[in-house]
């Protein structure tokens, strides 16, 4: 019987140094994720009006092109069955527009739900392909793309309410961008333990305040006080507080540029309308609707565009601002079900994980940041951000394993009795047997 030799696989080391298409993939759908839904043609003059997330699609699938011909690096049961439970979600919501009230727009929701199934299954598909030193790429994106922001805005200024925006995207949008920038400043600093970089991090807190957005802040004070004790873990308590004494040193220089446009925005938003007034921009008043719709269609819920139609003829707002009640008051309790299926996928995947790398833990953190800025802002697509990186942090917070098939595809492959271990958690290696532990019969004895 001729002997088998054993293949041994790259490690996510060795797959980051050979240059890994999937990077580009994986940058792409973030692209497309940030941008949004708009039309071209609002941006261009004369040009068509073309949704911007059709060409999203596109590029995310033509970067999925040279990932056909390659082996996997990974097969991660977990971001799978995310995966799978969130497309099952989209399809009960998409359903539901066959019980929709009359007048309700279709098109609009529809598109959406059938953008977000496609980004999380390209997203799926791009989880299984990379190591993960290759997040260093998606949190450099993630950098850049905050710090245009930031200039946009600052160079922008104040809108009417004295805060502040870009690209047209709003305060709420603006303030998932900064904290998402902060995130990838710290993301950065895990990976290289250079104190220089965390003089990043003031400015994006700032902007995240600049933007006046209270989901928001509350969002980047859950992750805060979530992070800060897996981060101290990591660096230890002698670097904790040269990490403190850095971020003391840098506040300075950023209060004295931006402490004239902050303490204004602060007063007003913080104390005079959330403290002294309790003003909560209508979202107590929207959210009250979204439930009473729900409690008048408990189990199938008042279907597709229903509750934004209910909601423009009561109040004039488009939607709750609350995944989960918009969720519920949409798709009924089917849909707030297959809801917390989704979530508590998330929460066990995270739970069965090992401790997690930098950039693992960081996509946990943005992913986190999303889902509560999202119970107090925006609508069902809105949350694609919190999927694209509750998907990454399922698949890349478990090291590259061999399919199951591999085994079955070796049936003549010999005992290993004392085999070593692998040295690198992000290694899968099919070790070579060691001649004076292998069997090829019965044991001895």
């Amino acid at each position: 019987m001729p002997d088998v030799v054993p293949t041994r696989r790259r490690s996510g080391r060795q797959e980051a140094r050979a240059g890994n298409p999937a990077r580009l993939a994986l940058v792409v759908l973030f692209v497309g994720l940030v941008a949004g839904r708009f039309g071209l043609g609002g941006l261009v003059p004369g040009f068509p009006s073309l949704d911007v997330r059709v060409l999203a699609t596109v590029a995310a699938g033509l970067s999925l092109v040279p990932l056909a011909g390659r082996p996997p690096v990974r097969y991660a049961p977990a971001a799978r069955g995310l995966a799978t439970a969130l497309v099952v979600l989209f399809a009960w919501l998409a359903l539901s527009a066959v019980w929709a009230p009359w007048g309700a727009e279709l098109a609009p929701p529809l598109l959406d739900l059938s953008f977000l199934a496609a980004f999380v299954v390209m997203t799926a598909i791009v989880t299984t392909h990379l190591a993960v030193a290759d997040l260093r790429w998606l949190w450099g994106a993630v950098v850049v793309i905050a710090a245009v922001y930031l200039a946009a805005a600052v160079g922008a200024g104040p809108g009417v309410q004295g805060r502040y925006s870009a690209f047209g995207g709003g305060p709420n949008v603006f303030v998932r961008v900064m904290g998402l920038g902060a995130v990838g400043v710290l993301y950065a600093y895990l990976r290289s333990r250079s104190l220089w970089l965390l003089l990043g991090l003031p400015p994006f807190v700032v902007g995240a305040l600049l933007s006046g957005s209270r989901g928001g802040m509350l969002a980047g004070l859950v992750i805060a006080v979530v992070g800060v004790v897996p981060v101290m873990r990591r660096i230890g308590p002698n670097r904790t507080g040269q990490v403190l004494v850095t971020l003391g040193l840098a506040c300075v220089p950023v209060g004295v540029l931006f402490g004239p446009r902050l303490g204004p925005l602060i007063e007003k938003r913080l104390v005079e309308q959330t403290v002294e007034q309790g003003y909560s921009s209508g979202r107590d008043v929207v959210s009250a609707i979204g439930l009473e719709i729900f409690a008048q269609h408990p189990v199938a819920g008042v279907g597709l565009g229903g509750v934004q139609l209910l909601l423009r003829e009561t109040v004039g707002l488009s939607h709750t601002h609350n995944l989960v009640i918009e969720t519920a008051s949409t798709g009924g309790a089917v849909a707030l079900v297959l809801l917390l299926v989704v979530l508590s996928r998330i929460v066990v995947g995270l739970r069965r994980l090992d401790r997690l790398e930098p950039g693992v833990l960081c996509t946990a953190l943005a992913a986190l940041l999303v889902f509560v800025s999202a119970l107090f802002s925006g609508d069902l697509y809105d949350s694609r951000l919190i999927w694209f990186f509750a998907l990454l942090t399922l698949g890349l917070g478990v090291g590259p394993t061999l399919p199951s098939r591999a085994s079955r595809g070796l049936p003549h492959a010999r005992l290993v009795v004392g085999a070593e271990p692998a040295v690198d958690a992000g290694e899968s290696v099919v070790r070579r047997a060691r001649p004076a532990d292998t069997v090829s019969g019965p044991h001895p004895s």
